[in-house]
C-alpha cells in the first residue's frame, strides 16, 4: 500500500509568531534554505505589536508557499494560533517551528525519507542551542536519555514520565488527531500534552541521529521564562490524565512525586 498521496509531499509548517521580530527573519530564512522545497509555512501573528506583522508580509510577498493568518490580540499561549494555523493548513505532514528558533538546511528532506518506513511515528531530534546573539550555547540532548529509557520502556510511558521531543525538531503526519489542548493551565507544556495524547492513539516516537535544528533561549523565551511553571504544571496535566482515566492511581502517584523531586531540585540548582 503507497503511504504517500505522492511521492513529493507537502509539508505544512506552523509557526505562531508573538513579539519575535528580532529574530523572525533568521526564522523565516532558515525555512527557505530548505533543500526540499515542497512546503508551506503557515505564520499566525498573534497580537504581535512589535513590527512582526510587517516582517510577515514582506515574506509573504516575496515567496508564495508563505502565509499568513493575522489576530489583533494575543490568546495568551501558542496552542490557539497552532491549532489556527492547522485548520488553513493543506500538507500531508505537519511540522512545528518556533518564530525563534531555527532549521538545519537537511531538516525536512532528511525526514520525509525518514516517515516513508515509519509512517505512523513522531518524528524528531535533537537541538543545538543558540543565544539572543546567534551563539552556540551547547547542545539539548533529551534524545540519549530516550534510547536509554527504549530500551524498558514503551513510548506512552517515557513521555509520562518526561518530553523528549523538541517542539521544532518535529514532524508527523497529519490527521485530525493533531491538535492542541487550549488550555491555560497547560501553556508552555501544551506541545507534551499533544504527543501524550497521541502516543494513547497508537503513534510512535523516533528519534534521528542528526542535529536538526538550533533552539533559541532568551529572556523572553518560553523555555527561559516558565522553567518552574512547566513543573507546577506537570501536576495539572496529570491530573487530567488520570480524570481521563489514561492512567491509574498508582502511576498517578508515582508520577507525580517523580514531578516533586524535579521541582525540588530546580528550586536547589536553579536548572533543568
Amino acid at each position: 500500500m503507497q503511504y504517500f498521496k505522492n511521492s513529493n509531499p507537502l509539508v505544512s509548517i506552523i509557526t505562531p509568531v508573538y513579539n519575535s521580530n528580532k529574530f523572525l527573519e533568521k526564522t523565516i530564512k532558515s525555512v527557505i534554505s530548505q533543500s526540499y522545497t515542497n512546503w508551506e509555512l503557515i505564520l499566525i501573528n498573534d497580537g504581535s505589536t512589535d513590527g512582526s506583522d510587517l516582517t510577515i508580509k514582506t515574506f509573504e510577498g516575496e515567496d508564495s508557499r508563505i502565509k499568513s493568518i493575522h489576530f489583533q490580540q494575543c490568546s495568551g499561549g501558542p496552542a490557539f494560533p497552532r491549532n489556527q494555523g492547522l485548520k488553513v493548513s493543506e500538507g500531508e505532514f505537519v511540522s512545528f517551528l518556533d518564530s525563534d528558533d531555527l532549521w538545519e538546511p537537511s531538516k525536512l528532506e532528511q525526514q520525509i525519507k525518514l516517515i516513508k518506513t515509519e509512517p505512523n511515528s513522531i518524528l524528531f531530534s535533537g537541538s543545538k542551542i543558540i543565544d539572543e546573539n546567534h551563539i552556540f550555547a551547547g547542545h539539548l540532548n533529551r534524545k540519549y536519555f530516550f534510547r536509554v529509557f527504549k530500551k524498558f520502556l514503551s513510548n506512552r510511558r517515557i513521555l509520562l514520565l518526561y518530553n523528549p521531543i523538541v517542539l521544532s525538531s518535529s514532524l508527523v503526519k497529519k490527521t485530525e488527531d493533531i491538535k492542541f489542548r487550549e488550555d491555560k493551565s497547560l501553556q508552555s507544556i501544551e506541545d507534551w500534552a499533544l504527543w501524550i495524547d497521541l502516543t494513547f492513539k497508537g503513534y510512535n516516537l523516533f528519534v534521528m541521529e542528526n542535529t536538526l535544528c538550533s533552539l533559541r533561549i532568551h529572556k523572553d523565551s518560553i523555555s527561559a521564562k516558565n522553567n518552574k511553571k512547566q513543573y507546577k504544571r506537570g501536576f495539572v496535566l496529570y491530573s487530567k490524565l488520570l480524570l481521563e482515566k489514561k492512567i491509574g492511581y498508582l502511576m498517578f502517584i508515582f508520577l507525580t512525586l517523580l514531578n516533586y523531586l524535579r521541582l525540588i531540585k530546580f528550586r536547589l540548582f536553579g536548572r533543568r
